[in-house]
């Protein structure tokens, strides 16, 4: 038997900003153990996916497909800023600035939310980083769910 529990939530596709926050701090409120690490943490890394061509977005009646909705990224972003202290950066390994010389400043979908949140943005193509990640990932199908967000924590 695994050592972790999932929580996950459904939201609504047209689900509004403050819904997806809510239903984000619904699934994440009963990991105690991890909010509390996260409350003493002096920096916290996220990997957020979102670098890709600007003219290969996907979007399924506005919001965004393969890549993390900004309804999401504003919602984790928020709930951190609110629960924690830590200084946020967010990493990125950019395939396409590895393989098509793209760069990861002009292709992040999250970069304006980062910098509204004030988050450190960190091109991981370029060393040295060692970061511990959270990553927030959802649907890729054009259904009616916006996020489907995944927390583990230890039991």
């Amino acid at each position: 038997m695994s050592n972790y529990s999932v929580r996950a939530v459904r939201c609504d596709y047209l689900s509004d900003d403050e819904e997806v926050f809510q239903a984000l701090s619904r699934a994440t409120k009963p990991l105690k153990d991890t909010w509390e690490r996260l409350s003493k943490a002096k920096r916290i890394g996220i990997k957020i996916n979102q670098d890709k061509p600007k003219d290969r977005w996907v979007r399924h009646e506005g919001q965004l497909q393969q890549l993390v909705s900004e309804k999401v990224v504003r919602a984790l972003l928020r709930l951190l800023r609110e629960r924690t202290s830590a200084d946020l950066i967010c990493s990125d390994v950019s395939f396409y600035g590895i393989y098509n010389g793209t760069n990861p400043l002009e292709t992040g979908t999250a970069l304006p939310l980062l910098k509204e949140f004030g988050v450190e943005y960190v091109d991981c193509t370029k060393p040295p980083y060692k970061l511990s990640l959270i990553h927030i990932s959802e649907p890729t199908r054009p259904e009616r769910i916006a996020c489907a967000g995944v927390c583990l924590e230890k039991k």
